[in-house]
């Protein structure tokens, strides 16, 4: 993921060597293009990484109604912010889910935007859930 030049790492609970308010923007451009699609077509999503899976799903749930979402990763993990985890990657589903920094909770609409009961996680080999704060 690229930042424009002199951007600096957001405090709060992804400080460190995360930075929060580029990710924020990418999301929000990706969330912005996900609706423009679903306005012509039905939206099929797939990425390569994280960078893509708050905008997207936040897209694919804009209009608050409750979605499904599969959730292919090797490794899986699912972890919140907090001192002992810097790393975006791992936060996309917490966040899709409602925990994290605010300004990725709120991509596209306020609060979550799938509910744990609705994801399906495919291909785990080793599932590591932890809460940190």
């Amino acid at each position: 993921m690229l930042f424009p030049s002199g951007m600096k790492p957001v405090p709060g609970p992804l400080a460190g060597n995360t930075y929060v308010e580029g990710i924020s923007r990418i999301c929000n451009a990706v969330y912005t293009l996900g609706r423009r699609v679903m306005e012509e077509d039905f939206p099929l999503f797939v990425g390569g990484d994280h960078s893509i899976a708050v905008g997207t799903v936040a897209a694919a749930g804009a209009d608050g109604r409750p979605i499904g979402l599969i959730w292919l990763e090797m490794p899986m993990g699912i972890s919140t912010p907090g001192p002992r985890r810097r790393q975006y990657p791992r936060h996309a589903l917490a966040i899709l889910m409602g925990e994290g920094h605010p300004d990725l909770v709120n991509v596209g609409r306020p609060g979550p935007k799938v509910l744990p009961e609705n994801v399906v996680m495919i291909r785990l080999r080793i599932l590591t859930v932890e809460k940190n704060g």
